[in-house]
C-alpha cells in the first residue's frame, strides 16, 4: 500500500503533460494523471484524497481522486492560461491566477459560482507565493521570504534533516526540488548549513511575478 499523499511530492510535467507523486526522499514516483493539454497548477484535498489541478491546453480545471477514478471538469468557460491554484477546504473553495485575463479567481470546489476577485492584475502567475512555506513546515522547516533585486530569497532556519544530511548530503535536494517543481521555476542554493552556514538559502528568480498571499484579501 502506497503512503498517505500527505508524506509525499506531487508535481506537474507541463512538457510531459502528466502529474506524478513520489515519496518525499524522491523515491517510488508514480503517474497519477496522463494525457492533459498542457499541465500546471496541482493542489490536494489531503483530508479526501482528490487532486486538483489546471490545463492550459484545455483551458479547465479539473480533479480526480488521487488512488484514480473518472476526470471530472470543474471549470470549463472563461479561462485563458491558469497557472496557481490553491484550495480552502474547510471554507468549500478552490482558488486560482489566470495570467491573460489578469485575474485572481475563486469558485466552489465543485466549479459552480466563480466571481472574480481582483481584476487588472500585471502578469498575475501564482495565488501564494507562501505554499511553498506551508509544504515545507509541514516537514518541519522554519522559513523566511526576502523579495531583493527581482528575486526571492527564501531561507531554511532550521533543517529536520541535518543530522541525516550530515552522513548522506543527497537528501537535501528533497527541499530544492519540492520548491522548484510547486513554483515550475528554477532553484538555485546558494547556502547551506552543511557547508557551515548558519542558513539553507535559495533563490527563485521573479520572472513570474509571484504574489505572497497576505497581498491577497
Amino acid at each position: 500500500r502506497r503512503p498517505a499523499i500527505r508524506s509525499m511530492i506531487c508535481w506537474s510535467d507541463r512538457v510531459a503533460n502528466t502529474i506524478r507523486r513520489a515519496d518525499v526522499d524522491g523515491s517510488n514516483i508514480e503517474l497519477l494523471v496522463s494525457g492533459l493539454g498542457q499541465a500546471r497548477g496541482v493542489a490536494l484535498d489531503v483530508e479526501h484524497q482528490i487532486l486538483y489541478w489546471n490545463d492550459n491546453g484545455s483551458k479547465k480545471i479539473q480533479r480526480r481522486a488521487v488512488d484514480g477514478g473518472p476526470i471530472e471538469d470543474l471549470v470549463t468557460n472563461g479561462l485563458s492560461f491558469p497557472a496557481g491554484l490553491d484550495l480552502d477546504v474547510a471554507g468549500g473553495k478552490m482558488y486560482w491566477a489566470d495570467r491573460d485575463t489578469r485575474k485572481i479567481q475563486r469558485a466552489d470546489l465543485d466549479g459552480a459560482n466563480v466571481e472574480d476577485l481582483v481584476v487588472g492584475l500585471d502578469d498575475p502567475y501564482y495565488v501564494r507565493l507562501d505554499l511553498v512555506n506551508d509544504l515545507l513546515k509541514e516537514e518541519g522547516f522554519d522559513l523566511e521570504w526576502e523579495k531583493k533585486d527581482n528575486q526571492y530569497y527564501i531561507r531554511e532556519i532550521n533543517c529536520p534533516y541535518l543530522h541525516v544530511g550530515q552522513t548522506h548530503p543527497e537528501i537535501c535536494v528533497i527541499d530544492q526540488t519540492l520548491i522548484s517543481k510547486v513554483l515550475d521555476l528554477p532553484t538555485e542554493k546558494v547556502k547551506c548549513i552543511l557547508d557551515g552556514d548558519k542558513q539553507c538559502t535559495y533563490v527563485v528568480p521573479d520572472t513570474a511575478n509571484l504574489s505572497p498571499a497576505e497581498e491577497i484579501s
